[in-house]
């Protein structure tokens, strides 16, 4: 399952981009791509601040302290379809079914989020630091060889 960035990631994901776009257009106005590498080594500080705050982990512990409100939010709404649909009301025996399911449901969703979150922030902290570490290992050279 695939989750949206979350705003903390865009964040760092801009603020790398804006400090490499910032670094070459210095470069162009003074002609001189030599100082790229310094531009490099900030965005690997971005990357590594942002790897280093355990961004994943503060997600997931947030989502796991809501999931029991969650959890019971989808029971009522699932009883509530259930009885409306059925226009009677549901007995105790259905009802603990139907919370066994939406229990399960709930949690392989839960989990299956957990994980997207993880990976995703796993995938932006290394982006960032290679962008980094390319721009600081090539970046005077391949801006050199852009400019003729």
């Amino acid at each position: 399952m695939k989750t949206p960035y979350t705003k903390t990631e865009l964040l760092y994901l801009a603020s790398a981009f804006a400090v490499l776009a910032l670094g070459v257009a210095y470069g162009i106005r003074v002609h001189d791509f030599h100082g790229l590498h310094k531009v490099g080594a900030l965005i690997i500080i971005l990357g590594l601040v942002f790897a280093s705050k355990d961004f994943s982990e503060l997600v997931a512990s947030r989502m796991t302290k809501m999931a029991p409100l969650q959890r019971e939010f989808a029971f009522v709404s699932a009883v509530d379809a259930k009885e409306e649909a059925h226009k009677k009301v549901l007995s105790s025996d259905e009802r603990r079914s139907l919370r066994a399911k939406v229990n399960k449901d709930f949690d392989k969703h839960l989990n299956e989020t957990l994980h997207s979150s993880k990976t995703r922030s796993k995938f932006v902290e290394g982006y960032i630091v290679i962008i980094g570490t390319a721009v600081e290992a090539f970046g005077a050279d391949f801006m050199h060889y852009l400019a003729g």
